[in-house]
């Protein structure tokens, strides 16, 4: 045994096998769902803020109709011609543009329009997806 006076020291493991299992739990759980979110459909907001903030600025408003048209001023463009307009605007100055896009248009073809805007030179582009072509206020 032991000699008196002597206290015998015991470790509990008790609360390090309760942690332990309670990481473990929390790491098969947390692997298990971070898979989900891909199935969860989203509607995205507009930026309205970003939207006020370039207000002032009159940027243009580039607008991808559900049929997956661009319009610029109205005027249905292509490719090619919507290059073109990009590169003057940014040479009248433009620094902004807010990309307008119907909720029907496909993302690829808003996302080419988008990268466009960047390839010209535009230093921002807001998206806005929340009106269409025929929604404008007015």
């Amino acid at each position: 045994g032991t000699r008196p006076g002597r206290l015998s020291a015991r470790i509990n493991l008790n609360p390090l096998l309760d942690v332990l299992f309670i990481l473990i739990f929390f790491f098969i759980l947390s692997t298990t769902f971070r898979d989900e979110n891909v199935q969860i459909e989203v509607r995205l907001p507009g930026a309205v803020s970003a939207e006020d903030r370039l207000r002032s600025r009159n940027p243009p408003v580039i607008v991808v109709s559900g049929e997956n048209a661009v319009f610029v001023f109205s005027r249905q463009l292509d490719d090619k011609q919507l290059r073109r307009e990009l590169r003057t605007l940014v040479g009248l100055g433009h620094q902004a543009v807010i990309l307008r896009g119907d909720e029907r248009a496909s993302y690829g073809r808003i996302y080419h329009v988008f990268d466009l805007c960047k390839q010209m030179g535009f230093r921002e582009v807001l998206l806005d997806g929340k009106r269409a072509l025929g929604s404008e206020p007015g």
